[in-house]
């Protein structure tokens, strides 16, 4: 397993793709600094876990669910997958370990899009430490992470399942823009007559109504749970594709 890890970090490092997210945000924030626009810019600690939350949600983790795919296809496409079937005790030991990539490249992600948004309330407005609790917006954030995690691992298994980037790509979208969201709040009311429909049967929403809630921390915890599982049993009842 170890000796995997460090094939797949050291790809991963090595990888463009994991640099064009710290690329894009590093030229949005020149531009913002020297090109005579003020941007909008939080002032407090919980306002920056707050704005890092809407980056998170809005754009970033569709980027992280989209360059783990990509990563892990090139391993496909290049035969390195085939490469290692002889030296690992077992076909899950590279489904664990691509999902442990993707989990790094998450919270890669998250750090540099804290660091965007704390720089730019530096340059702008200063940050202030004690003007408000943090304690909330904190465990959103944390939260939103985890969530990420979760939409990692759903990845995964459509990859494990189908080996198609683009099913992939389209669910990574839906996903994080709601659309599957509100599919799944319309099938209900049509098959159930629910008004509401229960919490637990969301995905996009598992940690945004009520967040800091146990449940909402079960159930993000399940799904990457249920995820791994499922992606452990496909690896090892079908051969390693190229």
């Amino acid at each position: 397993m170890s000796r995997i890890l460090r094939s797949d970090f050291y790809r991963l490092f090595r990888s463009p793709a994991f640099y064009s997210v710290p690329a894009i945000l590093a030229i949005s924030l020149i531009l913002s600094l020297f090109g005579g626009r003020e941007a909008v810019a939080p002032s407090e600690l919980g306002g920056i876990l707050s704005d890092t939350k809407s980056m998170l949600s809005a754009v970033i983790f569709i980027a992280v669910d989209i360059v783990a795919v990509y990563l892990w296809n090139s391993e496909h496409k290049h035969g390195y997958i085939k490469n290692i079937a002889g030296i690992v005790s077992g076909r899950h030991i590279p489904s664990l370990s691509k999902m442990t990539v993707g989990i790094v490249i998450c919270l890669a992600y998250t750090i540099i899009s804290m660091l965007y948004v704390i720089i730019t309330g530096l340059f702008f407005g200063g940050i202030k430490i004690d003007e408000l609790p943090v304690s909330g917006p904190l465990t959103e954030l944390l939260l939103m992470v985890l969530a990420g995690f979760a939409s990692v691992a759903i990845m995964l298994l459509l990859y494990e399942l189908f080996h198609s980037t683009t099913a992939c790509y389209i669910t990574a979208i839906v996903l994080w823009t709601g659309m599957l969201e509100n599919i799944i709040v319309q099938l209900a009311y049509l098959a159930f007559k629910w008004e509401k429909t229960p919490r637990y049967l969301l995905i996009y929403g598992l940690s945004w109504e009520n967040a800091g809630t146990y449940e909402d921390v079960i159930r993000t915890v399940l799904y990457i749970v249920v995820c791994i599982a499922g992606t452990v049993f496909v690896a090892r009842k079908q051969d390693i594709r190229a």
